[in-house]
């Protein structure tokens, strides 16, 4: 580490001193662009009949109600055959659940994995390979698959987003198959291209002996590539330079880019099972899938928020945007608006695309939206900057490095340097669709160009806002939490409590979240190590709210605790026990820590149904109610440090 930082500080150096007028530098720029892969940048097309504009966030979209009826009829079978499974003691499920898709009786479920880089990627992806029908062994008496072929909602923020992009990038795959397959998940293959089973990357670049002579004579845009890569692995140049060469596409094709386009390529390389990564692969094409289409998969949400420059943490009531395949926008007050996603790129004024222009079609890459869900460099930036930067998404751990504290100005240079030739404001979606709209409330209704950051930067580090939207009437949400929030980087429920303090001080009539206790009090009761309900008793809450089921990370199997930043590759062993945790986080080992927990998980996805019909809720139920519910209790003492052992170790001894 030590030596890779290094490194990173001396080209900060050798770029300062030789690198002195970047804007007279671009001889090289169609030497890099030759080969470019085709695809990523956007097209003008031309505009349909009823040219495209924004509507107001009244109500969920027409696209998404009329889906709805599809989706409905598909999930009532997997329903009633997982509540059969489960099987409630003294309660007759089969009765019970109307095979007719508008009864009250049926529950509609949502899932949301937090961020938390490929921590949370890895973790959220064995939650959703125990709730999936397809995943070997699932199945059994007790097993909770299906659980994902009856949900309706599937969201994602940050590395959980990069979870729900790829599944639905590459056709559904389950998860098995994913690491099944030869050619993406390969998580050995660090961002930059580079195979960590060779020579350690640091190795490789303090290998490189002839940046200075370079610099001078490259594209300001292919500097970054060719300073890390000079005489480094080719494999890593070869990598950059598609990536830049990809983006440089959009540049020229007239729309502003920014760090979000390459990252999202990076991203893509190594998720999207596509020649590229595919650069030419949008989040609306999802919409024209035919098996999304005829309902048989859950609407995938991707969560984004809107940045406030010079603003570091973004303030809880920051404007909350949301991806569908249908478009983009937020319910929140302060917007109150969504926008075609397929035609994002197109000019807007005041709410549609005027008659004098073109329409775009290929903005919304499906990188470049898991680029913007996942965008915290403006983050870093910001931490770099303060004398203290204990707090910020630096971890805590490097920041008490004593390298790392002696190498800091120089970062902080290479830092500046990066922002002086490519943004670290933000992903820019430009031109803004959302010019013009809402002019009392949007705060970018004056702006040419819309920012947006990770979705975890107003505290909300799960994607549980869509789930709350009144109209959707989701029963239950599944809460995957692989924050890293403590020291050791464990959750310990700050996201919940974000949402909690959002909800209050909105007071939006669109959407409502139950009460929560703070951070301390979780983690004083154990409530971030193992699994709670929140919003138990609908009768108490003040606004209509699913109820949360809320998983938080823990070591089930080994220590899933990975840095967010500092571990960027992962051997397929490394991978797949982070995948196996979450999957027993899912299961509670397979039922080994509490036999009832396919019963309790059952009649908490019922509890709203139960409420609907006025049913008496099974004693079995009760009995789940009472272990799993949060019972009011708080202690906000200042807890210990939070250092979990392995739960599998500690059961078996």
């Amino acid at each position: 580490m030590a030596t890779f930082v290094q490194v990173l500080s001396d080209i900060a150096l050798d770029v300062a001193s030789t690198f002195s007028s970047p804007e007279s530098q671009s001889v090289a720029l169609e030497r890099w662009a030759s080969d470019t892969l085709s695809g990523y940048q956007p097209v003008k097309v031309p505009c349909p009949a009823q040219r495209p504009r924004i509507r107001a966030a009244s109500t969920i979209s027409p696209q998404e109600r009329e889906w709805l009826y599809r989706r409905r009829r598909q999930t009532i079978p997997h329903i009633r055959d997982l509540f059969r499974r489960i099987d409630i003691p003294g309660f007759n499920s089969d009765r019970y659940l109307q095979a007719d898709r508008r009864s009250t009786s049926l529950p509609n479920i949502g899932i949301a994995i937090s961020g938390g880089g490929y921590r949370a990627m890895l973790t959220g992806a064995g939650t959703l390979s125990a709730w999936d029908s397809r995943t070997q062994n699932s199945m059994g008496r007790g097993g909770l698959g299906g659980l994902l072929q009856s949900t309706t909602y599937l969201s994602g923020l940050s590395g959980g987003s990069w979870l729900v992009g790829s599944i639905y990038a590459n056709n559904f795959t389950s998860i098995q198959q994913t690491l099944q397959s030869s050619t993406t998940w390969r998580l050995e293959t660090n961002l930059l291209g580079y195979t960590t089973s060779s020579k350690s990357f640091g190795a490789n670049l303090v290998a490189c002996k002839s940046w200075p002579a370079r610099l001078v004579s490259l594209s300001r845009f292919a500097v970054i590539a060719d300073v890390l890569c000079a005489s480094a692995a080719s494999s890593i140049k070869d990598r950059l330079k598609e990536i830049i060469a990809t983006v440089m596409q959009k540049n020229k094709a007239g729309f502003a880019t920014s760090l979000a386009d390459y990252w999202g390529r990076a991203i893509s390389y190594q998720i999207i099972d596509a020649p590229g990564g595919g650069p030419g692969l949008t989040f609306s094409s999802v919409a024209s899938q035919p098996s999304f289409a005829s309902g048989n998969w859950p609407l995938p949400l991707i969560v984004a928020v809107g940045a406030s420059p010079g603003l570091s943490p973004l303030p809880i009531n920051s404007t909350s945007f949301e991806f569908s395949p249908w478009e983009m926008g937020s319910y929140d007050d302060s917007l109150n608006g969504f926008a075609p996603l397929k035609y994002v790129g197109s000019r807007f004024e005041t709410g549609t695309v005027p008659p004098n222009e073109q329409c775009v079609n290929g903005f919304d890459n499906i990188g470049f939206v898991m680029g913007s869900s996942s965008f915290l460099f403006n983050q870093a930036l910001d931490g770099l900057k303060k004398p203290d930067p204990s707090g910020t998404v630096i971890p805590s751990s490097l920041t008490r490095n004593p390298t790392f504290k002696a190498l800091r100005p120089k970062i902080s240079q290479l830092i500046n340097f990066l922002s002086s030739i490519v943004s670290l404001e933000g992903a820019f979606w430009a031109p803004n669709p959302f010019k013009g709209w809402n002019l009392y409330g949007n705060p970018t209704a004056r702006s040419d160009r819309l920012s947006l950051v990770d979705g975890a930067e107003d505290g909300q580090t799960i994607p549980v806002q869509p789930h709350l939207i009144t109209d959707r009437q989701v029963d239950v949400v599944f809460a995957v939490d692989a924050a890293a929030d403590t020291q050791l980087n464990w959750p310990n429920g700050e996201a919940l409590v974000g949402t909690y303090r959002r909800s209050v001080q909105l007071r939006s009539r669109k959407m409502g979240f139950p009460s929560v206790p703070g951070q301390d009090t979780f983690v004083n009761l154990g409530l971030n190590a193992r699994p709670t309900f929140f919003g138990c008793d609908a009768a108490n809450l003040t606004a209509p709210s699913p109820l949360i089921i809320y998983l938080p990370n823990a070591p089930y199997l080994t220590f899933s605790n990975v840095s967010t930043l500092t571990k960027l590759a992962f051997s397929p062993d490394e991978r797949d026990a982070l995948i196996e945790n979450g999957r027993a986080m899912a299961t509670q080992l397979n039922s080994a820590l509490d036999p009832n927990w396919p019963v309790c998980v059952g009649c908490a996805i019922l509890s709203r149904s139960f409420d609907r019909t006025g049913l008496r809720v099974p004693d079995s139920c009760r009995k789940c109610f009472r272990k799993y519910c949060w019972n009011g209790q708080i202690d906000e003492r200042e807890p210990a440090l939070y250092q979990p052992s392995v739960l599998s170790l500690r059961n078996m001894s």
